[in-house]
């Protein structure tokens, strides 16, 4: 073997031992479930809009400006544990006297996760389509309708939360 085959070989060698005892196994992040991504964090309602279509025109209204200060400061709050239930508590600025300050009930998915479904009582229920979930913002659509002179027509209610 030639002088400059077995310097490429000792070189080789060690440039790969070398890389095989400096490489160190990293952990690879395992994605949270969205259960874990909503009860994981405490939200702030950051964002409001409401989108209607009136006579063929599409509007979309920044709801606010028109909401009381009391609610813009609330904190909701999902519990995966030891029952799915929600909390709403108020901020600072309270709407309510202090002895009544929080809304809750039972909150859960559909199949698909996609759907949040709210019970605050038995015969009421609200759900949301989840339209963005990380751990820093939760956005949902909620889809109501309003009756008009042609109908009933569909409004759509984006809200987003900032994690506290």
């Amino acid at each position: 073997m030639s002088i400059s085959l077995r310097v490429s070989s000792f070189l080789l060698g060690t440039v790969l031992s070398g890389g095989l005892i400096s490489c160190q196994r990293t952990a690879i992040p395992v994605p949270r479930t969205r259960t874990e991504l909503l009860t994981g964090a405490k939200w702030h309602l950051t964002g409001q809009s409401t989108t209607r279509t009136l006579n063929g025109t599409t509007i979309t209204e920044d709801n606010m400006p028109g909401l009381d200060p009391c609610d813009k400061d609330d904190i909701l709050q999902f519990s995966a544990t030891p029952s799915r239930t929600f909390f709403i508590e108020q901020g600072p600025t309270v709407c309510f006297s202090p002895t009544s300050s929080a809304y809750n009930g039972a909150w859960e998915f559909d199949a698909t996760e996609t759907v949040l479904r709210y019970h605050p009582g038995k015969v009421y229920e609200s759900q949301e389509q989840i339209k963005r979930l990380t751990e820093t913002q939760l956005i949902t659509l909620y889809e109501g309708h309003m009756n008009t002179s042609t109908g009933y027509q569909p409004y759509y209610v984006t809200m987003t939360y900032s994690a506290l």
